[in-house]
């Protein structure tokens, strides 16, 4: 009889504080660490509702042109990191970072960036 090996879903196992403060003008880095159960598939931060800023996925890093030259991503099968360099005021809000196996089973992180002024 064959039984169906479940490959279990990726989960975190260190995520950014929650809220993540920072002052205005400086960098900040988010990083997190997880277990992927696969191949990393894709890695995709937003702005909340809806704003995609990075994708990353095998072929390469994509980020949206409102973001280029201010965000830096790196990710691998275990950890990534996400700097905002020199933040505004108007890089406050909810953000989420999600990650696909190749399996495309996810999982989801929520974090929220407060940009504390000058």
């Amino acid at each position: 009889m064959n039984h169906a090996v479940v490959e279990p879903a990726p989960s975190y196992l260190t995520e950014p504080s929650k809220p993540s403060f920072v002052n205005e003008g400086n960098n900040i880095t988010l990083q997190w660490t997880y277990n992927i159960d696969g191949t990393f598939g894709k890695g995709e931060f937003r702005l909340l509702p809806s704003t995609i800023i990075a994708t990353k996925t095998s072929s390469g890093l994509t980020v949206s042109p409102a973001y280029r030259n201010r965000i830096t991503m790196v990710a691998s099968d275990n950890e990534t990191t996400m700097t905002f360099l020199a933040v505004v005021r108007s890089d406050s809000g909810d953000y989420r970072y999600t990650i696909n196996n190749n399996f495309l089973e996810f999982a989801e992180s929520n974090v929220e960036i407060s940009v504390l002024c000058k």
